[in-house]
Formats: C-alpha cells, structure tokens, sequence
C-alpha cells in the first residue's frame, strides 16, 4: 500500500516523474533523501529490513518494481467500495471493531442451482 499511495502523484495524477520529486510526499524521508524527523515510520516501512539504514535502500527497491494489474484493481476495488483489503483472517476483526463489512460482497441474488444439481 505504501507504493500505491506515494505513486499515486506520479501513476494517477502525473504530477511529477519520480515520487521523491512531489513536495508532499513522504518518499524523501524514507528513501533517505532528505530527513522529515517529525515523521513517524509506518509498520509496513519497518519490515523492510533489521534497520532503518537498511530499510532505506529495501524501500527505494520497492519503486522499482513495477505494480501487477492484478494488485492495482484489487487495491481499486478495496478502496471503491470502501473495504479492507486482505484475507478473511484480516477483514473479520475489522468487521467486529467498525460493525459493518469490510469485506466485497457480490452484488444481487445468489444463483439458483441447475436442474439437477444440489444445493
């Protein structure tokens, strides 16, 4: 999620053409560009490496790599419908801690069964 969000001036808006190149982004602080020390570094940031030092070149790695289609449009969809996104094992505390679904449900009425076919 980290990468979608800072790629986002750079991907969706086409601000600029490096994201460490958009004024409000966090990128420079956590590539080790230029130091934000008021900035708090995420979980997801700190799973990088052991380090912060190694953190920094593991989080510019992950700006290289471009994004599957797969992973854009679940993101997509996830924040459309304003869903969690992950397994079922994630959504379901999420579900009990805000009381409403975080999970995609599919739209209308279940299928019925073919002839034939069970239930």
């Amino acid at each position: 999620m980290l990468r979608y969000i800072e790629l986002n001036p750079v991907r969706a808006a086409g601000l600029v053409t490096d994201p460490g190149d958009y004024h409000w982004s966090d990128y420079r602080s956590y590539a080790g560009d230029a130091a934000m020390h008021w900035l708090t570094e995420p979980e997801e940031y700190r799973r990088l490496a052991a380090s912060s030092e190694a953190c920094e070149p593991a989080y510019r790695a992950l700006f290289k790599q471009p994004f599957a289609a797969y992973d854009l449009e679940a993101i997509r969809a996830h924040l459309n419908k304003d869903c969690a996104l992950g397994s079922g094992k994630f959504q379901e505390p999420i579900e009990v801690m805000v009381g409403r679904r975080a999970q995609i449900v599919p739209q209308g009425r279940p299928k019925k069964p073919r002839d034939g076919a069970e239930k």
